[in-house]
């Protein structure tokens, strides 16, 4: 709906994606207009072509986030 956003991010690289890529995410996010991101509903996704990190998976399990890999 018109309160959802969703944010995501690529990383096409030949190591797993760590838990300091959805931080990194999250600190741009909030770097936004706060009047844009207010009340709104914020999902995350991250897309990896060498999958991810433990750090990572045990995050996104807690949170809104997908996470997509291409191996």
């Amino acid at each position: 709906g018109e309160k959802d956003i969703l944010f995501g991010e690529c990383k096409w690289m030949n190591r797993q994606v760590g838990a300091k890529v959805l931080s990194e995410l999250k600190e741009k996010v909030n770097s936004l207009n706060k009047d844009y991101i207010a009340e709104k509903k914020i999902s995350y996704a991250l897309f990896s072509k060498k999958g991810f990190k433990a750090d990572l998976i045990k995050n996104a399990e807690k949170e809104s986030t997908c996470l997509y890999s291409f191996e």
